[in-house]
C-alpha cells in the first residue's frame, strides 16, 4: 500500500512543482500521525489544525475522533507549558516589543500566531475559537471582536506580501512596505505618508493581539510562573483563580495581578482616577483590565 501512496502522491506533486508552487507534504497513516505528535511539539500543535479539504470523510472523522482523545490525555499539562514557554523564547528573540522597523509577521514576539492560545484553552478546555472563549468570559466580547479584525489584518498584510514578493519571507522590510501598503488600499501619493498610515494600522493590529494574548494567560491561569506552583486539575486552578481574594481601592478592585473598575460610573465620578489608576498599577504591580467585576 505504501508505494501506491507515494505513486499517487508523486503524480501530483509533480504537477504542482511544474506549475510553480512550492508544496510543503508528508504521508502518514493515522498510526504514524500519534508517532510524529509524541516525537515534536509543532507536529502536536499542527494536527490540533487539520481539516479535511477531500478524500474520505469516514477516514478523517476517525482520525478526529482518535486524536482528540489523544490530546486530551497524553499530559495536556506539559504540552501547554511547552507552548508557552516556545511563546516566551520566541517573544525575547525579537526584543519583546512589537514596534520593530522590519517585523516579522509570522514568527514576531507579538504576530499573527495568537492562535495557540486558543489551541491550549481546546486542549483543556475544548474551547475551539476567540468566540468561545468570549461566550465562556475568558474575554470581553470587544477583546474577542478586536483581536478578529487584528489577526484578520495581520493575515491580509502576511498574504498580500507573499503574492508580492517571489521568494519565501515574513519580513516586512523598508524595500516591501510601500508596496504592500499599497496593496492593501494605502493610496497616498507620498509613499513616506503611505507607509506611516500602512505601520500604524500595523502595529496597533499587533500590539491589540499581544494584549489580548496576555489577557488569555491571565485568564486561563497558564503564565509560566504559575505553572511551577499548579496543584489539581486546571478547572481547579482557574475556579481558584476566579475566586481568590480581592483588595478595593480607590474604586478599584484588585484580584491577582489585575485591577478592574468597581463599576462604570468609577471614572465619572471621579476624573482624576484616569490619572490615578496608573499610579495604582504600577504600585501594585497590576493590569488594568477594562471590564466591571461585581
Amino acid at each position: 500500500m505504501k508505494p501506491l501512496q507515494e505513486h499517487l502522491i508523486n503524480e501530483i506533486l509533480y504537477i504542482l512543482w511544474d506549475c510553480g508552487l512550492k508544496v510543503g507534504h508528508s504521508t502518514r497513516t493515522v498510526d504514524d500521525v500519534f508517532t510524529e505528535a509524541r516525537r515534536e511539539i509543532q507536529s502536536k500543535t499542527a494536527l490540533l489544525e487539520s481539516r479535511m479539504l477531500a478524500g474520505t470523510q469516514e477516514l478523517f472523522t476517525s482520525f478526529s475522533q482518535a486524536y482528540e482523545s489523544f490530546y486530551v490525555n497524553e499530559n495536556p499539562r506539559g504540552y501547554i507549558a511547552a507552548r508557552l514557554e516556545d511563546q516566551e523564547t520566541r517573544r525575547a528573540k525579537y526584543g519583546n516589543t512589537v514596534f520593530l522597523q522590519e517585523p516579522d509577521i509570522k514568527n514576531g514576539g507579538r504576530s499573527s500566531r495568537l492562535p495557540e492560545h486558543v489551541l491550549m484553552a481546546r486542549v483543556k478546555l475544548g474551547i475551539t475559537s476567540i468566540d468561545d472563549l468570549a461566550a465562556q468570559n475568558y474575554l470581553t466580547r470587544n477583546d474577542a471582536r478586536d483581536f478578529q479584525r487584528a489577526y484578520d489584518f495581520l493575515l491580509r498584510v502576511r498574504n498580500e506580501l507573499h503574492f508580492s514578493t517571489k521568494h519565501a519571507t515574513d519580513t516586512l522590510n523598508l524595500e516591501a512596505q510601500p508596496r504592500i501598503g499599497l496593496g492593501l488600499g494605502y493610496t497616498a501619493s507620498n509613499i513616506l505618508q503611505r507607509v506611516e498610515l500602512f505601520m500604524r494600522d500595523y502595529y496597533h493590529a499587533a500590539q491589540k493581539i499581544y494584549r489580548v494574548s496576555k489577557t488569555l494567560e491571565s485568564r486561563l491561569a497558564l503564565s509560566l510562573e504559575q505553572r511551577e506552583g499548579l496543584r489539581g486539575s486546571f478547572r481547579e486552578v482557574l475556579r481558584a483563580y476566579r475566586f481568590q481574594r480581592t483588595k478595593r481601592i480607590d474604586g478599584f478592585i484588585m484580584r491577582g495581578h489585575e485591577l478592574a473598575a468597581e463599576k462604570p460610573e468609577v471614572f465619572k465620578e471621579d476624573p482624576a482616577r484616569l490619572i490615578r489608576v496608573f499610579r495604582h498599577c504600577q504600585q501594585l504591580g497590576a493590569t488594568p483590565f477594562s471590564r466591571c467585576k461585581r
